[in-house]
């Protein structure tokens, strides 16, 4: 993936509603690190149809960010101590590992500061969890100048990142 342009897709469908020609379309136009649809890792249902989609992918020959319940937003509700065991335990042990994982979706456009230090707790645990699996955030632009580097603990937002 190193060597490749990203190009990746958002997917805001659930898994219950995703037909897997969909994965083909982004394929097919040229995305080589498309997201999953979300998924409630506590839902059956979710979890084999995931298993399925990733097993398809693989099967085309690609990784895939995944948009489980492991978000911020799932965070928050969990708390840290339920959230690094849940996400652990469904990796490791639901997926067990499955090679078509390329990383996970962390959350959307944190607007305040609480939900900024969410994601970098998020992005932290994650990375220490699973050092292999890449986290992904969806920033907005303003970011930046809208907290500046006071924000950051004393350094740009890039260099934060």
């Amino acid at each position: 993936m190193e060597n490749k342009c990203v190009f990746f897709s958002w997917v805001y469908d659930h898994i219950q509603d995703y037909d897997f020609s969909m994965l083909d379309t982004f394929l097919d136009a040229g995305v080589n690190l498309p997201m999953t649809p979300i998924v409630n890792h506590n839902d059956p249902k979710d979890v084999e149809l995931l298993k399925k989609l990733l097993d398809y992918a693989a099967e085309r020959g690609v990784q895939m960010i995944l948009f489980t319940d492991f978000t911020t937003d799932g965070f928050h509700k969990m708390g840290e101590e339920k959230w690094c065991v849940e996400f652990k335990k469904f990796y490791e042990e639901t997926l067990e590992r499955h090679p078509a994982i390329y990383g996970f979706y962390v959350g959307d456009e944190p607007g305040t500061e609480y939900w900024l230090e969410l994601t970098r707790r998020v992005i932290i645990l994650m990375t220490q969890i699973h050092p292999n699996l890449k986290p992904y955030i969806n920033f907005t632009g303003n970011m930046g100048p809208s907290f500046g580097p006071d924000k950051f603990g004393g350094i740009d937002m890039v260099e934060w990142l």
